[in-house]
């Protein structure tokens, strides 16, 4: 009996190998995303979700993990892509929803929240919330940021969103004054609620 168990078992596992060594290969590289609007007509929508916690203040060659990180997503958002919507969202001892709206690169941001002066280009606010935002504190939740990100894409309700939201400080060219950890910014969220 032990013996025709172990056949099934080694049969089955065998097969069920073989289907995976013999099946054609799906194939598909990293740059697809940029590229898949060009064929569709459809701009593609990224929303980069950055590790904001504490161990990014760990070094790599001398210079800060979150530094490396920030550098590293300037440089990208530097490439010309066209129809590519782009939004940002970082998380750390909390989620917290997207930082910036899922939106065109060369939009004016005056057009997702009318408090950042006209004339400047969401690159170049993302930019700015990048480089005056983003700190390395805090514990690691990558699985709520997932989360809210998932919830941010599907249109539900966000559940860092109880949170008096920041608004746009044009001085220091960032969102503050409320809680960074609100689900949206105060200018592209549904009115505050504190109840």
């Amino acid at each position: 009996m032990k013996n025709s168990l172990f056949s099934k078992t080694a049969v089955s596992v065998a097969l069920c190998l073989s289907g995976f060594l013999l099946a054609p290969g799906a194939h598909a590289e990293d740059t697809e995303i940029f590229f898949a609007s060009s064929k569709s007509g459809v701009p593609a929508n990224v929303l980069f979700i950055l590790d904001t916690s504490g161990s990014m203040n760990d070094k790599i060659g001398g210079k800060k993990k979150i530094n490396i990180l920030k550098d590293s997503l300037k440089n990208i958002l530097a490439q010309q892509y066209p129809g590519l919507n782009v939004g940002l969202m970082h998380f750390n001892t909390y989620a917290s929803g997207p930082d910036f709206p899922v939106t065109d690169l060369e939009a004016l941001s005056s057009s997702v929240d009318s408090a950042i002066p006209a004339g400047r280009t969401v690159r170049e606010t993302l930019g700015h919330i990048i480089d005056k935002q983003y700190y390395a504190s805090g514990k690691t939740l990558i699985v709520p940021a997932l989360y809210e990100a998932y919830a941010y894409f599907a249109g539900d309700s966000l559940r860092s969103g109880k949170r008096k939201p920041n608004s746009w400080n044009e001085g220091q060219k960032k969102y503050k004054g409320g809680n960074s950890y609100a689900s949206h910014a105060a200018a592209y969220s549904p009115p505050w609620d504190p109840n």
